[in-house]
């Protein structure tokens, strides 16, 4: 009996369906070729309209997403609720990228009033606190809607 041929069969069809496995992953591509070719065409002009940076802004996120959750992946992540966690890496990002602005305008309007109330040569200010605080949390706020809502009409 010879040991070699039960320690090591030779599978025949391995080979048939090694190629054949290129030829699929070869015409699955194309195949998503052609429908990103088509799905461009069909949403080309509603995507016209959209501001180009809300694009840049937005294809810029997902590509930060996923090169992260690929990146763990990698290295052998185990994320929480599996391929859900892109939705929370995105929301992670957007608030970062986006919504920074925000929580720096609050950190810097409460870092004022912190001086306001600790420093004693501004304590003639410590009536304005209030309103103060309301101001630039509302600044801050319109700051973000109108980078957002009115996009720079400079090019680069």
């Amino acid at each position: 009996m010879n040991a070699g041929v039960f320690a090591f069969p030779i599978n025949k069809t391995s080979t048939v369906s090694r190629s054949s496995g290129i030829a699929s992953a070869a015409l699955g591509a194309l195949a998503a070729g052609l429908l990103v070719i088509l799905v461009g065409a069909l949403a080309r002009i509603p995507l016209a309209k959209v501001p180009e940076n809300t694009l840049k802004f937005v294809v810029g996120i997902m590509l930060t997403t996923f090169g992260t959750f690929w990146l763990g992946e990698g290295f052998g992540v185990a994320w929480p609720l599996a391929d859900v966690f892109l939705l929370i890496l995105a929301a992670i990002y957007n608030f970062i990228v986006g919504d920074m602005v925000i929580l720096i305008g609050v950190a810097l309007a409460v870092t004022i009033l912190a001086l306001i109330n600790n420093v004693g040569a501004l304590a003639p200010l410590r009536g304005f606190s209030g309103p103060f605080l309301v101001i630039a949390v509302l600044a801050s706020l319109v700051a973000t809607l109108s980078r957002e809502g009115f996009p720079s009409t400079v090019s680069g």
